[in-house]
């Protein structure tokens, strides 16, 4: 079963190839890779956003992503046995980094990549043919959407700010006290933060988050339930902010995608952080945006001790950098990353 759904617009040649594309229903082999989704991607994109939803209990990533110019973008290796590399990852070295050569983050239930994922790759004009891959292709189809925006200088990004608590409210203060912090940071990648909306959300027994999952919350995490109370209460595609009154020690913030759905109803839409250090606040949702817009950290370790590296040639960690230690400096390749968001207007 195909559904498509779409905006685009008349030009002199007929109608531009629409921009959001959904297929439901996309079927996997017994390898655990599925179907090919073809799309056409406009001239002038910004970038391919593929979001996955799936089974809660299944692993998703792309198992292959081959631009109009006939390159696959993720070059699996033949001999790589998906679904135990996928299992090895995610439950075993608990980092959830996808084989290949797209930085992907392999995630429960709903998946997202956006490409390109780093500087220097190409999106050219045309047909991208995308092939999802899963460790349990006994569970069933998935349903797959992408976002493909224009690539036209967009920078602000929207968000609703959410105060989960009964003890504090931002809703009767004249302004949001993290608000001129976080702008100042995220301003040096050229985004701009609007608040389009503020919620006060006391009494959903969610105010205190007291688990922390590795390598990423759970669909079934008391965050990500946050995450779908909220996206029912507004309207549009902005970045949800939920601000709790504790986490787990140590934890000030987390995002629930690295990167995360740029689309409102999933319960991975949204970055969560602490009010119990608001000092700390601007920084730690700066750092967390980041990860939503697609962000690594400079250097992750697994279990096993192994480092793994984000894919930019200008990062270091310990540097100075959000994404490592206490720094908020990002590079030109981390502005260009957080660059090719679909959620930036």
């Amino acid at each position: 079963m195909f559904c498509l759904a779409a905006c685009s617009s008349g030009s002199a040649g007929g109608e531009d190839p629409p921009r959001r594309v959904s297929v439901a229903g996309v079927h996997f082999d017994a390898r655990g890779v599925s179907a090919p989704v073809r799309v056409s991607v406009p001239e002038r994109t910004r970038s391919l956003a593929v979001v996955v939803r799936g089974d809660d209990r299944a692993l998703y990533a792309l198992a292959s992503l081959e631009t109009a110019d006939g390159v696959d973008q993720i070059r699996l290796a033949d001999d790589v046995e998906l679904q135990v590399a996928m299992r090895e990852a995610y439950v075993e070295e608990e980092v959830g980094l996808m084989p290949g050569d797209l930085h992907q983050s392999i995630r429960l239930g709903t998946f997202t990549a956006i490409y390109p994922d780093r500087p220097g790759r190409a999106l050219p004009a045309g047909e991208a043919v995308i092939r999802v891959a899963t460790s349990e292709p006994g569970a069933g189809p998935v349903d797959v959407e992408v976002l493909m925006p224009p690539d036209d200088g967009a920078r602000t990004l929207p968000v609703n700010v959410f105060a989960v608590s009964s003890q504090f409210s931002y809703r009767a203060r004249e302004r949001l006290p993290f608000l001129p912090g976080l702008q100042a940071i995220l301003g040096t990648a050229g985004i701009e933060v609007v608040v389009e909306r503020v919620v006060d959300l006391p009494g959903t027994g969610l105010s205190r988050l007291d688990e922390v999952s590795r390598p990423q919350e759970p669909p079934g995490s008391r965050s990500a339930e946050l995450a779908l109370l909220g996206g029912a209460m507004v309207q549009g595609d902005a970045l949800n902010l939920f601000i709790v009154d504790a986490m787990p020690e140590g934890v000030i913030g987390w995002s629930l995608g690295t990167p995360g759905p740029p689309v409102p109803d999933t319960c991975y839409s949204g970055v969560v952080a602490s009010h119990a250090r608001e000092k700390d606040l601007p920084r730690a949702l700066a750092h967390e945006i980041g990860h939503f817009l697609g962000l690594a950290h400079p250097v992750d370790t697994g279990r096993s001790g192994a480092s793994y590296a984000d894919p930019l040639d200008d990062t270091e960690p310990a540097r100075g950098n959000l994404m490592s230690g206490d720094g908020v400096a990002l590079t030109a390749d981390q502005a260009f990353v957080v660059s090719r968001s679909p959620l930036l207007r």
